[in-house]
C-alpha cells in the first residue's frame, strides 16, 4: 500500500540512492539531511514498506518550489510520482500558497506530461542549466 509521508533522519540514505540512479548530477546526502529541517516539506513515498521515491518543496512566502523529485527505477509507472506530487500542491495550497514553481529538463517527457496533468504551464525556459548532458530547463508554475 501506498503512503505518502514526511521524511525522517533514516529516510537520507535511501533517498540518497535513489536521486544517484535518477540524475546524472545528484544531490548529496548532506544536501537532503538539510532539508529535513527547510521551511517546506520533505515527503518520501513508501510502497509496501519500501521507500521509492521522494518529493522536497520549499517555501518562498507565497510561492513554492519544488526543488528535487525522484522515483526509484524499479517504481516507476506506479503512480508515485503523481502522489508524491499531489501531495506537495496540497501542502503549497494548504499553506496559503499562491503559486508553484519548477524546473524540469527539456527531455524528460515522463515529468513534463506528470506536470502538465496537474495543471503546471510552461513559463519560460534557462538555456544551458543542466549539465550531463548539456540542456534546457523548462520553468514551470502552477496556479493554486
Amino acid at each position: 500500500m501506498l503512503a505518502i509521508k514526511r521524511a525522517k533522519p533514516e529516510d537520507i540514505k535511501r533517498v540518497t540512492e535513489i536521486a544517484r540512479e535518477s540524475f546524472p548530477d545528484p544531490w548529496s546526502e548532506e544536501s537532503f539531511a538539510r532539508e529535513l529541517t527547510a521551511d517546506g516539506a520533505f515527503y518520501v513515498a513508501e510502497n509496501d514498506g519500501s521507500l521509492d521515491g521522494y518529493i522536497i518543496i520549499r517555501s518562498m512566502g507565497e510561492e513554492y518550489e519544488i526543488l528535487d523529485v525522484a522515483v526509484a527505477q524499479s517504481a516507476r509507472r506506479d503512480g508515485i510520482g503523481e502522489a508524491m506530487l499531489a501531495t506537495a500542491v496540497s501542502f503549497a495550497f494548504e499553506s496559503w500558497g499562491k503559486k508553484v514553481w519548477l524546473e524540469v529538463r527539456e527531455s524528460n517527457e515522463a515529468a513534463l506530461g506528470l506536470y502538465k496533468k496537474y495543471k503546471f504551464k510552461e513559463v519560460g525556459r534557462r538555456k544551458g542549466y543542466y549539465s550531463n548532458p548539456t540542456e534546457d530547463a523548462i520553468l514551470m508554475e502552477r496556479q493554486l
